[in-house]
C-alpha cells in the first residue's frame, strides 16, 4: 500500500464516508475501532449514522491497518431487522474486506437490512485511494436487503445503490478490481431472497472495475423509481469485465431499463483488453425491462455486451408504455450494438450480441435494431451532423429458440442467424446480414421479409442433396426484394453440385415482390464456373445447377471464380407476383 500518496486523501475524507454523507457519527465493524457489531442487537434502528463494515481509519493522524468487517442479520438469530437512514458502506477502501449475511428462516422477509445508500465493494474517489477492496452481500432463505428510508422520503441520494463502486453513493453499484479478481461480489439466493433498489450499476471499466451479481433459485432483484427525488428510470447497468447471471425458475430481475456494455465516461473507447459485459439468463430465470425508453434496451452501447438466454422458460422481455412526452413516442426497444456521442464530434461505435438458444425465448413490444447506426439516440445526434462508423451487432436464435418483436432491423455490420430457431416478427434487412441456419440449418420468420438494396446480404450454405443438408429459410409472410439483394452461397466440405441438381431454400407463405434483374449472386468454395437458375413455384425458391465445368478443365483460381460467378445470370422461372 502507498501510505504516503493514501494519506492525504485520507486526512481530506476523515470527517466523510462518502460525497454525499457529511454527518458525524459512524459505526465501523471491524477489528479497529468503533461500535461491535454487537451493538447493534441493543439498538437496531441506527439513526443518523452510517453502518461501516471494514475501513482504513485515522487514528492520531496515523493510518491504522485494515481492519475487516461482518454483519449477519438473521432471521433465525436474536437480531432480525437492522436498518440506518444513512449509508452503509461494506469493504469499499483498499485492502479492506466487508461482508454483510442477511438469512431468513425460509419466510419472505423474516430477516432484513434497510439502508438509505448501501455500498459493497470497489473504493471511494473521495478518499483518494484508488484501489479495491473486498465487498461481498449474501442474500438468502428469505432475507430482504433494501435501499430505501421510509423516514425521509425525499433526501436526494434516497434508495440508490453502490455494491463495490467507485463514484459517491448515486445508485446500486457493483464493482471490483480486474477481470480475475472481482472485488464486488452480490448473491441472492432462494425463493423470497429479495434485494430491492433503483439503480443499480456492475463495474466501471474505465477504472479498470468489475463486479458480479448471482440471482439463482428463485431469488429477485427488483430496481424501481419510488420518491419525490427518484430517478426517472430504474436501471441495470453492466460495464465490462463484469457480469449478471439469472438462474433457475422464479430466479428474477426487474427493472426499467437496462444496458450490457455501457461507458461510464463519455470518453471511453472500444478496449480490446477488456471482457465483454456479461448478462446470462439460464435454466428458467427471468430478466424484464418493463419502462424502456427512447434510447432502448442497449446490449454493447460504445462498448462491448454480450447477453444469453438459454434453456426451456428463460426469458429476456423488453416492453414499454407510449409516453407522448417521448421523442416520437417510440417505447420498448432493443439495440443490440449502439454507438455512442462523445460529447464532441463523433460516435462511438458499439459491439453487441444476442444469443438465444435451447427453447428460450425473447420478447420485445416494439422494434429489435441489429448493428449499424440504430437507435433514436444516434438519430438525433445526426441531425446536428455528428455521425461515425455503424457498430457491430449479432442476434443468434437457435435450437427451438423463439424472438418476438413488431420488427428485426438487421442493419450495417449486423447479422441474423442461427438454426432451428423462429422469429416472429417482420424482418427488414438494410445493409446487414441474414443467415439462416448454422453449417447448415434451417430458420423461420413468421412474418415479411424485405430487403432493402443489394448491400443486404443472404447467406445460403449447401453441403449435399438432403434437406439437412443446406439451409432453409421459411417466410409465412411476403418477400419484398424490390432494389435486389446479394445472394451469396457457399458450397461446405469439398461439396460441388452436378448439373439439374436443385436446392429449394427459400419457402414463401404470401407475396413475393422481386426484381431478380437486380439480384447478386456470389459463390463460394467452388472450382470452375458453374451457371445457376432460380426458380419459383408456388412459393418455393429452389436453385437449380445449369451447367457444371468440364472435368477436363485447369481450375480457375478461386478469386476470379467469385468475380465469375457473380455476373451469371440469375433467371427466375416463374414471373414475380404482384402484391
Amino acid at each position: 500500500m502507498k501510505y504516503s500518496r493514501a494519506r492525504a486523501g485520507l486526512l481530506a475524507a476523515a470527517s466523510t464516508l462518502c460525497a454525499h454523507s457529511a454527518h458525524a457519527a459512524v459505526i465501523v465493524s471491524g477489528e479497529t475501532g468503533g461500535v461491535n457489531p454487537d451493538d447493534i442487537a441493543i439498538n437496531p434502528d441506527v439513526t443518523g449514522q452510517d453502518i461501516v463494515l471494514g475501513r482504513l481509519i485515522l487514528v492520531n493522524d496515523v493510518l491504522v491497518a485494515t481492519p475487516d468487517g461482518e454483519l449477519t442479520v438473521n432471521g433465525e438469530g436474536a437480531v432480525t431487522s437492522v436498518s440506518t437512514d444513512q449509508a452503509t458502506l461494506i469493504g469499499v477502501q483498499q485492502d479492506t474486506i466487508g461482508t454483510l449475511n442477511v438469512a431468513g428462516d425460509g419466510t419472505a422477509g423474516s430477516a432484513s437490512f434497510q439502508s438509505s445508500v448501501l455500498r459493497v465493494g470497489g473504493f471511494d474517489r473521495s478518499s483518494e485511494l484508488f484501489e479495491s477492496g473486498l465487498g461481498i452481500l449474501n442474500i438468502g432463505n428469505g432475507g430482504e436487503v433494501i435501499a430505501d428510508n421510509a423516514n425521509t422520503p425525499d433526501r436526494l441520494f434516497d434508495g440508490l445503490i453502490s455494491i463495490g463502486g467507485s463514484s459517491g453513493a448515486c445508485c446500486l453499484t457493483i464493482d471490483g478490481n480486474g477481470t480475475d479478481n472481482v472485488d464486488g461480489i452480490v448473491n441472492v439466493d432462494g425463493i423470497g431472497s429479495r434485494l430491492r433498489g433503483e439503480t443499480l450499476l456492475l463495474g466501471d471499466s474505465t477504472l479498470g472495475l468489475s463486479g458480479e451479481l448471482n440471482v439463482t433459485n428463485g431469488g429477485a432483484v427488483i430496481l424501481r423509481n419510488e420518491g419525490a427525488n427518484a430517478s426517472p428510470i430504474a436501471r441495470l447497468v453492466v460495464s465490462e469485465n463484469s457480469s449478471v447471471f439469472v438462474d433457475g425458475e422464479q430466479s428474477l430481475i426487474t427493472t426499467d431499463n437496462f444496458a450490457v456494455g455501457f461507458p461510464r465516461d463519455a470518453e471511453e473507447v472500444l478496449n480490446p483488453s477488456n471482457a465483454p459485459a456479461k448478462l446470462l439468463i439460464t435454466n428458467g430465470g427471468r430478466v424484464e425491462a418493463v419502462n424502456v425508453r427512447t434510447t432502448g434496451a442497449n446490449i454493447g452501447r460504445a462498448t462491448t455486451g454480450e447477453v444469453i438466454v438459454r434453456g426451456p422458460g428463460s426469458q429476456l422481455f423488453v416492453g414499454g408504455e407510449i409516453d407522448p412526452d417521448i421523442l416520437e413516442g417510440r417505447t420498448g426497444d432493443l439495440v443490440i450494438g449502439v454507438g455512442e456521442w462523445d460529447g464532441d464530434t463523433r460516435i462511438i461505435p458499439g459491439n453487441g450480441s444476442l444469443t438465444v438458444e435451447n427453447q428460450a425465448s425473447v420478447v420485445v413490444s416494439d422494434e429489435i435494431f441489429v448493428g449499424g447506426s440504430s437507435g433514436q439516440t444516434q438519430e438525433f445526434l445526426e441531425q446536428f451532423g455528428i455521425s461515425g462508423p455503424p457498430s457491430n451487432g449479432a442476434l443468434t436464435v437457435r435450437s427451438g429458440a423463439t424472438v418476438e418483436a413488431q420488427r428485426v432491423n438487421v442493419l450495417e455490420n449486423g447479422i441474423l442467424s442461427g438454426s432451428g430457431g423462429s422469429i416472429f416478427a417482420d424482418v427488414f434487412v438494410d445493409g446487414g446480414t441474414l443467415a439462416p441456419g448454422d453449417s447448415p440449418g434451417s430458420m423461420l420468420i413468421d412474418g415479411d421479409l424485405e430487403f432493402a438494396s443489394t448491400q443486404s446480404l443472404l447467406q445460403i450454405e449447401i453441403a449435399g442433396l438432403l434437406n439437412t443438408e443446406f439451409d432453409i429459410l421459411e417466410i409465412t409472410g411476403d418477400l419484398i426484394a424490390e432494389n435486389g439483394f446479394t445472394l451469396e452461397l457457399s458450397f461446405l466440405d469439398g461439396f460441388a453440385p452436378e448439373e439439374n441438381d436443385a436446392f429449394e431454400f427459400l419457402r414463401v407463405g404470401g407475396d413475393s415482390l422481386l426484381d431478380f434483374a437486380l439480384v447478386n449472386v456470389i459463390t463460394n468454395g467452388l472450382i470452375g464456373d458453374f451457371d445457376f437458375a432460380v426458380n419459383a413455384v408456388n412459393g418455393v425458391f429452389s436453385l437449380t445447377t445449369l451447367n457444371v465445368p468440364d472435368p477436363s478443365e485447369v481450375p480457375i483460381p478461386s478469386a476470379f471464380i467469385l468475380m465469375a460467378s457473380g455476373l451469371v445470370g440469375v433467371r427466375l422461372l416463374k414471373g414475380r407476383k404482384p402484391k
